[in-house]
């Protein structure tokens, strides 16, 4: 075998009949399995041989390199998605993709097609097939996870065109269903006040009460400490969240937990909010009825300095909180809606009573005034309504 310098390759002279020479060189390697890559050219004489290989070397490191011939796009994905995506993303988020990949990428056939052989019908096949419901009318993904299962996909073929594993992305372009948000029901005038009576005596009156008065997340509600509490304000720059444990060496899920993540759900989370006198005292008497529990239960208290937590201060995840203000509403014969239509009812309540959506956006920790304009929108739906009402008057 002829030996060239690093990165030049190989070139021996196979005992074929009639001789063939070959040059070998490596290609990079398989992102799915860390293994060099390594690729072969053949020419009836040497000199054409090392023409061939100094062109596919070229080719390789500085021009199009082409996939291995076994990579598929699931050895692909799974790749991206846990050496490349995941230290760079919260759990939670992470955790969003895993299901975008389990519940939809995975399942389908492009999932078992070759990478380099999948083009940009392929990619609009599978956004049309998974939007369909099954023969029994069931199924289909929703809008809003279409887009989040094509934006993953886009992302890993857009990497793999970074790297040079693809000469183009063949997710780009591709027709995605509208979304059609559906507007989110508040409390009225009315329904706020029998919800903030309902909660005398109720154990969490005043997480409740503070949720009601501020239009933090649930998430955020969870992860409040007492430090964070500080003349009269709260300081939000904490999330709390329930994400999967995965097993190290089969990537498999093995269960889940709760964690407080240092940051909220965007970086414009971190704020602070001037409290209501209604607020403030719900949290004096709240402190007391905390430090009773505290005293009465030290043999099992873990003090984790949290402002809302069980008897015995562990962490509550955020559906625990749903869960309360369900039985809250069908106690006081209240509609069931949405625990985050707390916060959209704060935000109604804040437009009505003549905050620009600029300070509304502050409170609310949006990233721009556009996201807040949201419910100004059901104010003019409000308005509609209103009108249509006062019409009647004038027939």
């Amino acid at each position: 075998m002829t030996r060239r310098g690093n990165g030049e390759g190989s070139i021996r002279k196979r005992r074929d009949n009639p001789p063939l020479w070959e040059g070998r060189y490596s290609a990079g390697r398989n992102p799915a399995t860390g293994r060099i890559i390594r690729k072969s050219v053949y020419a009836p004489s040497r000199h054409e041989c090392k023409a061939k290989l100094d062109n596919a070397i070229e080719q390789a490191q500085g021009g199009v390199y082409v996939a291995d011939e076994a990579l598929t796009v699931a050895a692909w994905v799974h790749h991206y998605l846990w050496d490349i995506k995941r230290p760079q993303v919260k759990p939670v988020t992470f955790d969003g993709y895993v299901r975008s990949v389990t519940n939809w990428i995975s399942p389908a056939a492009i999932a078992q097609m070759k990478i380099r052989d999948v083009r940009r019908r392929h990619v609009q096949e599978f956004i049309d097939d998974i939007e369909k419901p099954d023969a029994e009318g069931k199924g289909g993904a929703s809008p809003f996870t279409i887009r989040a299962v094509y934006v993953l996909l886009c992302a890993a073929f857009s990497e793999a065109e970074k790297r040079e594993i693809l000469p183009g992305n063949p997710a780009k372009h591709i027709d995605l269903p509208k979304r059609r948000p559906k507007p989110t029901a508040v409390f009225t005038p009315e329904q706020q006040k029998i919800f903030l009576s309902s909660l005398e005596g109720h154990r969490l009156k005043a997480a409740f009460i503070v949720a009601s008065t501020t239009g933090i997340r649930a998430g955020e509600l969870a992860a409040l400490m007492w430090t964070d509490y500080k003349d009269g304000a709260l300081s939000i720059s904490k999330n709390a969240v329930r994400v999967n444990v995965y097993d190290a060496d089969t990537d498999e899920i093995t269960g889940s937990k709760v964690i407080i993540q240092d940051t909220p759900k965007t970086a414009a989370g971190v704020r602070t909010i001037p409290l209501m006198p209604l607020a403030v005292e719900a949290l004096r008497v709240h402190r007391m009825a905390q430090n009773d529990e505290r005293v009465k239960n030290r043999l099992l208290y873990a003090d984790n300095g949290l402002m809302f937590c069980s008897e015995v201060g562990m962490v509550y995840e955020p559906k625990y909180y749903l869960k309360a203000f369900y039985a809250l509403l069908d106690a006081a014969g209240l509609p069931r809606i949405k625990l985050h239509a707390l916060r959209h009812t704060f935000a109604t309540r804040a437009l009505e009573m003549g905050l620009t959506p600029k300070e509304l956006q502050e409170l609310l920790g949006h990233e721009t005034p556009e996201m807040t304009m949201h419910y100004q929108h059901m104010l003019d739906d409000q308005k509609r309504a209103a009108i249509d009402k006062l019409s009647k008057v004038f027939e």
